[in-house]
């Protein structure tokens, strides 16, 4: 059990590896697929952040926004964003862009 992270280490690391990969690239567009905005696991859990995705999905958003710097138009889609593109928008409060529906 020596090689267990915890959720927040895990999220950290995640982040600064997101943030680094952004910052090195310079990047055209970037595009943020969200697949789910709540999900099925038991409220017994105790983990409200696995109840519902939002607050983590803008603190992902927010680190490639500012890893970004506005060089870059950011992009959501994916099936859970298609669900309800105008909140999610007003959640994130950014200057972004979104894709509902298939992106063919």
């Amino acid at each position: 059990m020596g090689n267990l992270i915890t959720f927040n280490e895990r999220e950290a690391k995640s982040l600064a590896a997101i943030a680094q990969r952004v910052r090195e690239t310079e990047w055209d567009i970037i595009g943020i697929g969200i697949r789910n905005i709540d999900s099925t696991c038991s409220p017994e859990v105790n983990r409200p952040e696995l109840d519902y995705f939002l607050p983590q999905i803008k603190t992902y958003v927010d680190c490639i926004q500012a890893a970004n710097d506005h060089r870059a138009h950011i992009i959501l889609g994916g099936s859970g964003f298609s669900m309800m593109p105008y909140e999610i928008l007003d959640y994130l409060d950014g200057d972004y862009y979104g894709l509902v529906g298939y992106g063919k």
